[in-house]
């Protein structure tokens, strides 16, 4: 039996006869078993594993594909120590040093984990972080970013707040400072003029902090937008700010009447529109031109040749997990349709495009291989593939 391209194997109660009929596995997220699992298993050919998670029999596993909370009522809800694989952000809420001792046995963290100071340490110890490891301020309530504070759900708001990500828009809001003991913000802070005044003395930020202070009224997006140019034009709000990807599509500029400022993380139109914006543009953002047509891979993104012909500018890709162009891509569509590759992950084609791929490649921390070619026979002998998550 051969086991591949699984997101996570866990072999915690597998048999050992079962054991013994695993002839390779390969191309693992994470493999998790007992002390006993992994010994009876050796004799397999395993490569290409990611991460080994050694857990007793008799622990549960709590595998969460999303943010995950980790405060007092959850962990004392557990009724016994558990391991945790999460992948997204993971929060500590608790001050409780030894309650996450006695309820978590080891926790692996793929993406950023944000704690009370006090806990950094400690931590450390019960997991591992792929991702930045993050103190707030003790006795601070920690939020999920970006924090919108408004006037209508002000009243619901804890005292002492910490949040990566502040936005507050509303110059009313000045009249509640009292209402907060501190508000402290790790990495973003967009705030109106004349409440940053009022705010000041109530604020923490760190010395890496971004601080954008904006003129209202402000036309707020949480997330991605895309304007017309003609919708741009007819924004009567004088700052826009967009929480991502501001994309400005159209070709004849026309200027915006009332907005004074754009506000954004990234800012991506055409050249000749990205050059009569930048007047607006606060200071931080980032410009990416259409032309330059720049894809981000982040799931299995398979390139074939009628997709290749089809582009009308070579792409600028970023892959960050699995890459492959098929049998019907030849060299000279890939010297065409790929300006150049950043790859952090696993890119795989035909043998004949091994060097064309080398060299659109600017930058490689992954892996670059050919497809492998397996026969009749071999196929059948794979009895999982492709597969998030496997039990044996």
């Amino acid at each position: 039996m051969k086991l591949t391209n699984i997101g996570i194997l866990n072999i915690q109660k597998t048999t050992p006869e079962t054991l013994e009929q695993c002839k390779e596995i390969s191309n693992v997220g994470f493999m998790i078993g007992t002390d006993e699992a992994f010994e009876q298993i050796q004799p397999c050919r395993i490569s290409n594993i990611g991460m080994t998670i050694k857990v007793p029999a008799e622990l549960p596993l709590v595998f969460k594909e999303d943010s995950l909370t980790l405060d007092d009522d959850f962990l004392n809800s557990l009724p016994e120590k558990t391991a945790f694989i999460i992948n997204g952000d993971c929060i500590i809420q608790t001050e409780n040093d030894s309650l996450l001792q006695e309820k978590i046995y080891e926790i692996v963290v793929n993406g950023n984990t944000y704690a009370p100071s006090s806990l950094q340490g400690l931590l450390a110890t019960l997991g591992r972080f792929n991702g930045r490891m993050v103190a707030f301020e003790n006795g601070a309530t920690f939020f999920e970013q970006p924090l919108l504070i408004n006037e209508s759900h002000l009243f619901r708001l804890p005292k002492r707040i910490s949040t990566n990500r502040l936005r507050a828009f509303d110059s009313n809001l000045a009249a509640f400072a009292e209402d907060f003991d501190s508000i402290e913000v790790i990495d973003s802070c967009w705030l109106d003029k004349n409440l940053f005044s009022a705010w000041k003395n109530k604020l923490h930020l760190d010395l890496g902090t971004e601080l954008q202070l904006l003129e209202s009224p402000v036309r707020y997006h949480k997330s991605h937008e895309t304007f017309s140019i003609e919708d741009l034009a007819a924004i009567t709000e004088k700052t826009l700010a967009v929480d991502g990807v501001l994309t400005i599509t159209g070709s004849e500029f026309t200027p915006p009447e009332h907005l004074a400022s754009i506000c954004c993380q990234t800012l991506r139109a055409r050249q000749e529109i990205v050059n009569q914006l930048k007047p607006l543009l606060t200071s931080g953002v980032k410009v990416e031109t259409i032309e330059s047509n720049k894809r981000a891979n982040h799931g299995k993104l398979i390139l074939s040749a009628s997709q290749l012909t089809q582009l009308e500018n070579p792409m600028h890709m970023e892959n960050y997990a699995s890459l492959v162009f098929d049998e019907s891509v030849t060299p000279e569509l890939v010297t065409k349709g790929i300006a150049q590759i950043e790859n952090f992950g696993v890119i795989t084609a035909p043998e004949a495009l091994m060097a064309i791929i080398a060299e659109k490649t600017v930058k490689n921390f992954g892996k670059i291989k050919p497809i492998e070619r397996l026969n009749m026979e071999e196929t059948k002998e794979y009895a999982y593939e492709n597969l998030g998550y496997l039990a044996l």
